[in-house]
């Protein structure tokens, strides 16, 4: 900029890592992975910035033992500092979740259970790794830790609200559950339709998933059943080759089936 004919935007670059994580959060805020990385890649090359394009990378182990490398060096005195020990532990947790960790995120999580303000935090985390490995227990736990105030109820939150609700056979929850999780789905398509597709798509794919429960919801309803025990012993082959088939009206990736999948 201090050279005429130069235009700054040519070679963008930032200099002070804060500034390049406080621009990265705000388009993870907005759920734009493509802002999140460019400014990942215009910023210093730091340990929490090369940490993070790991992560963008999906390089889950390397991301691991880079925030446990971060946890070591500031988790005593004189190093210590809370807010970047809370920054990697929840890194660390988050790795292990996408590399389906789950029950040793579990027993990672329980072990600062004395933190009430990062179990609120945990909590979304906490409850898909649950939901994940049917432990309904835990599960169950779970949805009993209280949300941060400044927090809007996680979609994972109300999928493992559904969940549960279905294992317990309790059709006036789980119907309840369904219908806030597909308003707040909805209310959150709308913006992100008028930015592009691309913004849009995990929205609708979370309304593809909360209507396959819906649909399972309502098989078991139609079968009677509504006692404890095995399910879809009552739901017909035919049901089964339509969820299958709408699987090929999504994008054909691992993480996208997985998440209709899964549940």
């Amino acid at each position: 900029a201090n050279h005429p004919g130069v235009n700054p935007f040519d070679d963008p670059k930032i200099e002070c890592e804060e500034d390049c994580l406080l621009l990265q959060s705000i388009y993870d805020a907005l759920d734009d992975p493509d802002g999140v990385l460019g400014a990942l890649i215009i910023g210093p090359a730091t340990q929490r910035t090369r940490t993070l394009l790991l992560e963008q990378a999906e390089r889950w182990s390397d991301a691991q033992a880079s925030y446990e490398d971060q946890l070591s060096t500031i988790s005593d005195p004189p190093r210590q500092d809370e807010a970047r020990r809370d920054e990697a532990f929840q890194g660390i947790v988050r790795c292990q979740l996408r590399s389906r960790r789950y029950e040793s995120m579990l027993r990672l999580i329980r072990g600062e259970s004395s933190d009430s303000e990062l179990q609120s935090k945990l909590k979304p985390k906490t409850v898909e790794a649950a939901w994940s490995l049917s432990s309904w227990n835990r599960l169950e736990d779970a949805l009993k830790i209280e949300t941060a105030a400044d927090r809007v109820e996680d979609f994972q939150v109300s999928i493992g609200k559904s969940l549960l609700a279905m294992h317990n056979r309790d059709p006036e929850t789980l119907r309840t559950t369904l219908e806030n999780a597909q308003s707040v789905a909805v209310r959150h398509l709308g913006p992100a339709a008028r930015e592009s597709y691309t913004r849009a798509y995990q929205h609708l794919l979370k309304l593809h998933v909360l209507t396959d429960l819906s649909v399972l919801a309502n098989c078991c309803e139609e079968d009677g059943q509504t006692q404890r025990g095995p399910v879809i012993t009552g739901l017909e082959r035919g049901l089964a080759s339509t969820l299958l088939a709408r699987v090929n009206d999504i994008a054909p990736n691992y993480t996208t089936r997985q998440a209709v999948l899964r549940p």
